[in-house]
């Protein structure tokens, strides 16, 4: 298992970035990506649909799919989710969220959307798992807490906070929707990091 620091200090910090922890940072940094990616669905979906036609109660329906998608695979992933699978799964995982920021920039049919909007089970619950997972069993006890905070000040603080203004202008400044190709290229430089840096850790 994989010793980083038990403390949030500075030694803590550089303990992270060095050579044999890099497929871990790996993980970590692909991991934020996927998770920011969805800043654009986070923050201007419910405006963009609405803005499209579609009335309050089939936004709230569309967000209420993909809620049940990911319940639904927290609920049935731990019967099947294997160690030596993290590194496949989390390519899996960048590769959907990659079509799927795809499919919603293109898709404006109700139906169609609903089926995109189980793909949250994927890009988010699947990514988050893997994650979660990974710091769990390879990570010794006096570092989880350490790891995972890191985890989550980088996808839920630093790198959603400059995705969701970067989206906010790209709203302002064009027709409305561009962001989701934004979210698609960062799902897919996710995936080029996992492919080339974070086999390590398979």
């Amino acid at each position: 298992k994989i010793k980083v620091q038990k403390y949030n200090t500075l030694k803590g910090y550089k303990t992270l970035f060095k050579k044999k922890n890099k497929s871990l940072m790996t993980f970590i940094i692909a991991c934020s990506m996927l998770q920011a990616s969805h800043a654009m669905y986070y923050g201007y979906s419910t405006i963009i649909w609405e803005s499209k036609g579609l009335s309050f109660l089939k936004v709230g329906i569309l967000w209420a799919f993909a809620i049940a998608a990911e319940v639904i695979l927290f609920l049935k992933v731990d019967k099947y989710f294997k160690s030596g699978l993290i590194f496949k799964i989390l390519l899996f995982c960048a590769s959907v969220s990659f079509f799927r920021w795809i499919f919603t920039y293109l898709v404006e049919n109700f139906f169609i959307l609903l089926i995109v909007q189980t793909l949250h089970g994927v890009t988010f619950a699947l990514t988050h798992y893997s994650m979660i997972f990974l710091i769990n069993k390879k990570i010794e006890p006096s570092s989880k807490l350490f790891v995972q905070s890191i985890y989550y000040v980088l996808n839920g603080g630093i790198f959603i906070t400059i995705f969701t203004i970067s989206c906010g202008y790209l709203i302002t400044y064009t027709k409305g929707d561009e962001g989701y190709l934004l979210m698609s290229l960062l799902a897919f430089l996710s995936f080029i990091l996992l492919y080339f840096k974070g086999n390590e850790l398979k």
